[in-house]
């Protein structure tokens, strides 16, 4: 009996120890893989979603930063360049027209004048000079003539007279005294 008690011991630890051996190794496995893959994952996840928004963020704050100011700076150019064209522009016809302007009315008022007065002075002079010739002639022709005709006739008459009576008593002296002669003879 004691033999089948230790036999039946034996064989008993035996086998419970295979059996709870086999079964805690499966269990442990089991539970382990199961506990592993779950945390692992767990951790995993974490980790990841962790890193990925800490470089997603990073990538994109950089791009972002980068392609906001490469367009900001290319569009602020290309329209701070137009702007720029067209203030100028418009300005600078502005300003060329007044410029333009003051200078064409001030050059031509002066041209203007400079040759008016030039052409008036010519002009004036020229026909002072016929006027004031052709009425002197005239009113010398007329004033001549008057006077010499009034001078030729007072000159005239008095040298008429003059002679005339020189000759005349002359002539009546020598005809007087050849008269009186033959009369007295």
């Amino acid at each position: 009996m004691l033999v089948g008690v230790l036999v039946g011991v034996s064989v008993g630890v035996f086998v419970g120890v295979l059996v709870g051996v086999s079964v805690g190794v499966f269990v442990g496995v089991l539970v382990g893989v199961s506990v592993g893959v779950l945390v692992g994952v767990s951790v995993g996840v974490l980790v990841g979603v962790s890193v990925g928004v800490f470089v997603g963020v990073l990538v994109g704050v950089s791009v972002g930063v980068f392609v906001g100011v490469f367009v900001g700076v290319s569009v602020g150019v290309l329209v701070g360049v137009l702007v720029g064209v067209s203030v100028g522009v418009s300005v600078g016809v502005f300003v060329g027209v007044l410029v333009g302007v003051f200078v064409g009315v001030s050059v031509g008022v002066l041209v203007g004048v400079s040759v008016g007065v030039l052409v008036g002075v010519l002009v004036g002079v020229s026909v002072g000079v016929l006027v004031g010739v052709s009425v002197g002639v005239l009113v010398g022709v007329l004033v001549g003539v008057s006077v010499g005709v009034f001078v030729g006739v007072l000159v005239g008459v008095l040298v008429g007279v003059l002679v005339g009576v020189l000759v005349g008593v002359s002539v009546g002296v020598s005809v007087g005294v050849f008269v009186g002669v033959l009369v007295g003879v």
